[in-house]
């Protein structure tokens, strides 16, 4: 066999970790071929395979199609080498720029507009129907009134799909597929989904079945449209889960979906590889069309003859003019993205669908791992350094040293990003809450972190964007997208970092820079009595204040700040008590610039109906709140007495800090630690608030509650009657049970 041809992979797609990559680099370089990467960052853990030769990043900006296309052409080896595409952008842009590419790489040409209209799921309907192929009754909406009408005899559930992924932006936090079981949520999937004025999604049938019903075929069409090797199998488990991708997957001789897919492929007249999705429909015994990828799938090396050929291994062989030998693909034979897998398995084992002996089972004797292979370790053990590095990293505001070496890149000093730079790194957040401190916020992100379709930052608190309080530059975008690996596939990812709030006009108008028009933002408030307190307190309890000082010092220095008029530094942020409840003095600038997408609560609520607190937040966000129901909605982050040896809190909150993202998946062991610290250093005495400290602080803030008042009724919001006249000081409460928050959270 001759390996002088090269192959080039494509990828147009930020995807951090792909497993089609990894396996072409693997199914040809280990038959000696030069392996090169377009469009992966040079830090990816597939740069160090030993079987990738070289690695180049997509060039920012991207300028124009054409200039993009020359630039993949000039980057190609001699030789002309098989130019391989691993998403639909990108195999959709190989065609469209075919004649420019064509004399640098070999690669199948399709008729024209064919691979686009494979990818858009209402014209893939079409070629189905027109080649008497079977697929679920669908309905492409131009307007939402026309989903209205649909609405009206709609039988659900619904199969909502993107219909033209190209015309979205990666970063956006939008599903290609999700399930809706009411008009209500196809109504908001389609809002969603809103491209022009017109809904860029089809409304489909759904099937009922489990991932086993899921088929898949993948191939290599010669230039008559015929199947020259080919192979079947069924999905085993998702991610995400029910309707994702394959992250376990079995191969299994299927006569009907064989036949079909042939049929099919002649009919449109295809060559080159493929990946197909087909649906066993019970109701009536057909299989019906899901998906037609005009590439190679992620999952290709499911698909593997006893002779080793595969799709991409065919595809070389027939387009460097070698023989290509029949070669039978074993039923059985099993694949597993590891990765993917783990972190779907936990939803079939609450749902019931898999028993952790099943799970076990499934485990054994797996065909070939996604990324653990014995002759190329250095991509798994890149996978776990980087999250290694990602687990022990401070949990404070990412350091350019500690964060870009995640990547490994040195670290850059810069401004706000544009948001054309989001598609070019990992998930961002999409939801943040910005404040404010001791009012609830690790409660409310503990809860919210609960829904499946909410992903929680690595940490908590990430502060990224803590800089542009003090005037200076942020890091790079990718240290901050670190923070939310995981979280690609998930409608929203949360962070919460409550000095937000105080950021001000710089602040919001950093924020929606970053993360553009899709961010949402939460503000928790409490009455500012009782943060002041709670916060000295908390200070206090942390040693960032000295434990002899009186809450009445403390006040004075808290004023003294507060009148000083600075932004306060790290050293200076236990002294914001006072200050940062002026809450009047920095809501307007959230207000004007994020409007709807602002979602006001009360500390108040939070404390006396929390589920029905976050029913409301639900709702707003477009979630079922029905996954919530079930949460234990205990107090998160309660401040505790003062300390009882200094040194001893000190390691403790230094440990804490260092390990907030294991303690962050393994919540009972922070838990039953925590309990018994505090059992060895809390102090048993605590100071009290005194009458004179609460009316100083009640006339403080009373000229501020008065313009707070008519700022919240703008937004159709009431001040709680509580925070006009406080009439008793706000000391520790008793010990709260495990369904009420506390007041000192």
């Amino acid at each position: 066999m001759r390996t002088d041809l090269s192959v080039v992979v494509l990828k147009l797609r930020p995807y951090a970790l792909h497993a089609g990559t990894i396996g072409i680099a693997r199914s040809v370089g280990r038959l000696g071929v030069d392996v090169h990467v377009l469009g992966d960052r040079k830090s990816a853990a597939v740069a160090r395979s030993r079987y990738v030769r070289s690695v180049t990043e997509l060039p920012s900006p991207k300028g124009s199609p054409e200039q993009l296309a020359q630039w993949i052409r000039q980057q190609a080896p001699a030789g002309r080498p098989l130019l391989v595409p691993v998403d639909d952008l990108g195999a959709t842009f190989v065609q469209q720029h075919a004649d420019t590419l064509h004399e640098a790489y070999r690669f199948a040409r399709l008729p024209a507009g064919l691979a686009a209209g494979l990818v858009d799921k209402a014209t893939l309907a079409d070629l189905a129907q027109s080649a008497e192929v079977p697929s679920p009754t669908h309905l492409v909406p131009t307007t939402l009134e026309h989903v209205d009408d649909f609405l009206v005899d709609a039988t659900f559930p619904v199969v909502v799909k993107m219909r033209n992924p190209d015309l979205f932006d990666a970063a956006r936090g939008v599903r290609s597929v999700e399930i809706a079981d009411d008009a209500a949520t196809v109504r908001e999937l389609c809002l969603r989904h809103m491209v022009d004025g017109s809904p860029n999604c089809l409304l489909q049938e759904y099937i009922p079945g489990g991932p086993e019903t899921v088929w898949m075929v993948n191939a290599y069409v010669d230039a008559t449209s015929e199947l020259r090797f080919a192979a079947s199998g069924r999905k085993l488990r998702q991610r995400p889960p029910y309707i994702g991708a394959t992250s376990l997957g079995i191969c299994e001789r299927n006569v009907a979906v064989m036949e079909q897919t042939a049929r099919l492929v002649r009919h449109i007249g295809y060559r080159g590889i493929l990946d197909i999705g087909w649906r066993f429909d019970a109701r009536d015994g057909r299989y019906k069309l899901l998906d037609f990828n005009p590439r190679i799938g992620a999952t290709f090396r499911l698909f593997v003859g006893r002779s080793g050929m595969d799709v991409l291994r065919a595809c070389y062989l027939h387009m460097s003019a070698q023989a290509l030998a029949v070669d039978q693909v074993p039923d059985g034979r099993t694949w597993i993205n590891e990765l993917n897998d783990l972190s779907s398995v936990g939803t079939y084992l609450r749902e019931r669908d898999l028993t952790r002996r099943e799970y076990l089972r499934s485990l054994r004797g797996v065909g070939e791992p996604v990324w653990l292979a014995r002759d190329d370790l250095a991509p798994a053990l890149s996978i776990l350094w980087m999250a290694g590095r990602r687990a022990l990293r401070s949990p404070g505001q990412p350091s350019g040293s500690a964060a870009a070496a995640v990547d490994g890149e040195p670290a850059r000093a810069s401004g706000c990003r544009r948001r054309e730079r989001r598609a070019d790194a990992m998930r961002l957040p999409n939801l943040l809450i910005i404040g404010v401190s001791k009012a609830g916020t690790t409660s409310l992100f503990t809860y919210l972190s609960q829904h499946p379709e909410v992903c929680p930052g690595a940490v908590k608190e990430v502060r990224y964007f803590n800089p542009l309080r003090q005037g200076e530059p942020l890091e790079p975008v990718d240290t901050y997208a670190a923070n939310f690996v995981g979280c690609e596939e998930v409608r929203y990812a949360v962070e919460a970092t409550p000095s937000y709030f105080w950021g001000g006009q710089v602040m919001a108008a950093g924020i929606d820079e970053v993360l553009g028009p899709d961010v949402r933002i939460v503000l928790c408030l409490r009455n500012p009595v009782e943060r002041c307190w709670s916060w000295y307190r908390f200070s206090r309890s942390r040693t960032r204040v000295p434990k002899s000082m009186t809450f009445e010092e403390y006040l004075d220095r808290s004023e003294e700040l507060w009148l000083s008029g600075a932004v306060p530094s790290i050293e200076k942020q236990p002294y914001w008590g006072l200050g940062g409840g002026c809450y009047d003095d920095f809501l307007d600038p959230w207000v004007s610039r994020y409007g709807d997408r602002l979602q006001v609560i009360f500390f108040d609520d939070l404390v006396a109906d929390a589920h029905g607190t976050l029913r409301t937040v639900c709702e707003w966000l477009g979630l079922d709140p029905a996954p919530l129901a079930q949460v234990n909605y205990r107090a998160e982050n309660r401040t505790e007495n003062v300390y009882r040896f200094r040194w001893l809190r000190q390691h403790a909150m230094a440990t804490n800090r260092r390990s907030e993202r294991f303690f962050r998946q393994h919540w009972r062991l922070k838990r039953f630690l925590r309990r018994t610290y505090y059992a060895v250093d809390r102090s048993r005495r605590d100071e009290l608030m005194t009458p004179e400290a609460l009316a100083r602080m009640v006339e403080f803030y009373r000229p501020h509650l008065q313009r707070l008042d008519a700022q919240l009724i703008r937004l159709g919001l009431q001040l709680p009657e509580a925070w006009r006249n406080p009439s008793t000081a706000p000391n520790v409460p008793p010990r709260v049970t495990a369904t009420r928050l506390s007041r000192g959270s």
